[in-house]
C-alpha cells in the first residue's frame, strides 16, 4: 500500500512539474518583437487579453503568450511558401480577347476580329496559388489582417455565346450558349481571404463539336476577377 501511495505521489509531482515547464511564458510586446518569431498559428484569449503564438525561431519550435499594449501592432515578416498552396474559388467577370485573324465560313478571304471585352458572371474557376508572399498583422484588439501576393494557375468552366459572327462553320442558330473548359495563369492580391485577380493569360477549350467552331477556341485571353479563399468557406485548404 505504501509503495502504491509513493508511486501515485511521484506521478502527480512529475505531471505537475511537466505542466509547469511546458506552459508558455508571457512576454511583453517588445520582448516578443525582438525575438523575430516566424508565426505558424495564433489565437487570441479574450478572457486574459493575451495573444498565443506558435512558431519557429532558428528552426526551433516556440510557444509564447504575448501581452499587447493598446496601440501595438505586430507585423509577421513576409515569407515565400511553396509547400502549402492557397486555394480559392473565383470568377473572372471581365475577359479581354485580343484581335484575331480567322477564316470566315464560305469565304476565300481571311477576316480580322477586333479586340473585344466581355463582361458577365459566366464562369467559375478554382485558383491555386503555388508561390505565396504574405504578411499577417496582429492587433491588440485580437483582430488579424492578412495580405498575400500569390502566383499560380486556375482551372474551371466558362459559358460562351456563339453567334454567326464568331464561328467559322455553318451555324443554323441565331445564338447558342456552349460550355468550355478553361485554364490559365493568375496573379492574386488577397486581403483577409478576399482575392483580387489579374489573369495575364488563359485559354478556353471546347467540350463538344459546336464549340470547336468558335473562333476563340484555344486562343489566349486576359482578364480581371475576384475570388474567395476556401478558408473563408470553412474548407480545409488555404489555411496557411
Amino acid at each position: 500500500m505504501k509503495i502504491f501511495t509513493i508511486i501515485l505521489v511521484l506521478g502527480i509531482f512529475i505531471s505537475k512539474s511537466y505542466a509547469q515547464e511546458s506552459k508558455p511564458d508571457t512576454l511583453t510586446f517588445l520582448e516578443f518583437k525582438s525575438k523575430k518569431i516566424k508565426v505558424v498559428s495564433s489565437k487570441f484569449d479574450e478572457s486574459t487579453g493575451l495573444w498565443k503564438f506558435v512558431g519557429f525561431k532558428n528552426e526551433e519550435p516556440v510557444i509564447h503568450n504575448v501581452r499587447f499594449s493598446r496601440f501595438n501592432v505586430y507585423n509577421d515578416q513576409y515569407f515565400l511558401k511553396f509547400r502549402y498552396p492557397k486555394v480559392s474559388v473565383l470568377t473572372v467577370p471581365l475577359k479581354v480577347r485580343p484581335s484575331l485573324s480567322y477564316q470566315p465560313f464560305l469565304s476565300e478571304e481571311p477576316d480580322v476580329m477586333p479586340s473585344n471585352a466581355q463582361f458577365g458572371l459566366t464562369n467559375a474557376y478554382l485558383g491555386l496559388g503555388v508561390i505565396n508572399w504574405g504578411m499577417n498583422r496582429y492587433f491588440s484588439s485580437g483582430k488579424v489582417s492578412s495580405h498575400y501576393l500569390s502566383f499560380g494557375g486556375l482551372m474551371g468552366f466558362s459559358v460562351e455565346k456563339l453567334t454567326g459572327n464568331n464561328v467559322n462553320a455553318d451555324f443554323p442558330y441565331s445564338e447558342l450558349d456552349q460550355l468550355f473548359v478553361s485554364t490559365g495563369l493568375q496573379l492574386t492580391y488577397s486581403y483577409n481571404d478576399i482575392s483580387f485577380i489579374f489573369v495575364p493569360a488563359a485559354w478556353d477549350f471546347a467540350v463538344n463539336r459546336p464549340g470547336t467552331n468558335y473562333i476563340y477556341n484555344g486562343t489566349r485571353w486576359w482578364g480581371l476577377g475576384i475570388g474567395l479563399s476556401l478558408k473563408r468557406m470553412g474548407m480545409p485548404y488555404g489555411r496557411n
